[in-house]
């Protein structure tokens, strides 16, 4: 298990969640535990980035390319 703190950036008062997610978990099941936890409707991009990879899902209206968030776990 894995335990994240999500921070929204330039928010007063603070908004945060914490979050209790398997390793297993894809990042795309983590994009979905993300809306749900701060209240989103999934109506914009996404990305993360680790290491310098880009990983989303892929758009080829967004540009650069990235890999497939569907096959990548979050361990």
């Amino acid at each position: 298990m894995y335990q994240i703190k999500v921070s929204l950036n330039g928010i007063r008062p603070p908004i945060w969640r914490r979050l209790l997610v398997p390793g297993s978990i894809s990042l795309k099941e983590l994009h979905d535990v993300l809306q749900v936890a701060v209240g989103w409707t999934d109506s914009h991009l996404h990305q993360f980035v680790a290491r310098g990879t880009l990983y989303g899902r892929p758009d080829p209206e967004f540009g650069r390319g990235c890999v497939n968030e569907k096959g990548v776990r979050l361990d």
